[in-house]
């Protein structure tokens, strides 16, 4: 039986990548087909958890099936981390996709890459810039990543399509779902162009609000380096720059008037250490981009908070949401690290990862430089 078959089901028990999916992964060194042979003795001597291998024992394989039907008729490529086509940048990540569903040339994955993101209401300026920053990146070995959302990302991905260059867009849905509806023809033209879109996300679910965090960050794991053309105070792609300082990937900037709220994001990201871009021409010749050594005076340093020995009392936040709450208690009087928080409260490391940005993005969380968590 196909290998992929037994990917599909392994998806079906995890939609999203968590850390007892990676871990069952490795164990079985990504033989799907082993990991649905295997019984409960099988997976305790390699020490599954219990509430894995709960998961694990559901063998049933006529949802994979209906799955692969549905695959094949909209000519849909998987892609499973033994494949040589699965994007391996991706293999750094706790949480990697174990499995990824992809329209296009996959072999683009595995180009040398830079991410371009920004507002989803973009500006003229942040339209111009993207497009310039496209154009500047495909001249100098690139292939362009971003999202499959209209603004800037329709913008870098358009751009690609009418030079006849690959581009890869990450989808924050399910492939058949065309999210928002009017990308649709981008999407075909990215595809004609020889680039690639793909999602970890199953068929039919819709973009969900937590789904864009997940997606944001395989934006930098994929890429050399992230570039924001622009985003204001409250855009999506700041939760894709704080993927970028949590994955260590150079972060640069495009900067605005000190006045323009399209640009306010990216002004306070270069206040914070991201590399301003000052020259287009030259933002993909930076040595951290082609391999050399970082240079002290332009890396990227996220920011070092030093947490206060002897902190005031001060009335607790009310915070609604459910995930950012236990992790918020979890903090209390403590600093943490993504790993420990993890064990500790016992979410996935996507759940953790996602609500780790909110909370930075809302002020109550913040990070130091050894990369430990803590409230501000």
């Amino acid at each position: 039986m196909d290998q992929r078959l037994f990917a599909l089901w392994f998806k079906l028990l995890y939609p999203t990548g968590t850390v007892g999916s990676a871990f069952a992964l490795q164990a079985f060194q990504n033989d799907a087909s082993a990991i649905h042979k295997a019984d409960t003795e099988d997976f305790r001597a390699r020490g599954i958890s219990e509430k894995d291998i709960k998961k694990l024992m559901q063998k049933d394989l006529s949802q994979a099936k209906a799955l692969w039907d549905t695959c094949a008729q909209n000519g849909v490529i998987l892609l499973w981390p033994t494949d040589a086509h699965y994007p391996h940048a991706l293999d750094k990540l706790p949480d990697r996709p174990s499995l990824l569903f992809a329209l296009g040339d996959v072999s683009v994955l595995n180009r040398k890459s830079v991410c371009i993101v920004g507002s989803r209401s973009a500006s003229a300026r942040g339209s111009a810039v993207a497009a310039k920053l496209t154009q500047q990146a495909i001249s100098s070995g690139f292939v362009p990543v971003t999202g499959a959302a209209t603004g800037i990302d329709s913008v870098v991905l358009n751009t690609a399509a009418s030079l006849r260059h690959p581009a890869v867009s990450v989808a924050a849905a399910g492939l058949d779902v065309i999210y928002p509806a009017d990308v649709y023809a981008t999407r075909q033209k990215l595809c004609a162009a020889g680039g690639c879109v793909f999602s970890e996300f199953l068929f039919g679910l819709p973009a969900r609000t937590h789904h864009f965090p997940l997606r944001n960050r395989l934006l930098p794991a994929l890429s050399q380096g992230v570039f924001i053309a622009e985003a204001g105070l409250r855009s999506g792609a700041l939760l894709t720059a704080n993927h970028a300082i949590e994955q260590n990937k150079p972060l640069f900037a495009v900067p605005g008037y000190i006045d323009d709220p399209h640009f306010a994001g990216c002004n306070r990201l270069i206040g914070q250490g991201a590399t301003l871009v000052a020259d287009i021409a030259e933002a993909f010749d930076h040595p951290i981009l082609q391999g050399a050594s970082p240079v002290a005076s332009t890396a990227f340093v996220p920011p070092s908070p030093i947490r206060p020995t002897v902190k005031k009392e001060a009335a607790k936040p009310e915070i609604t949401h459910p995930t950012l709450k236990k992790i918020y208690d979890c903090l209390m009087d403590q600093s943490l690290s993504t790993e420990e928080i993890i064990i500790k409260t016992g979410l996935s490391a996507a759940e953790a990862s996602a609500a780790l940005v909110l909370g930075c993005l809302k002020g109550l969380l913040d990070k130091s430089a050894d990369d430990r968590y803590f409230i501000k």
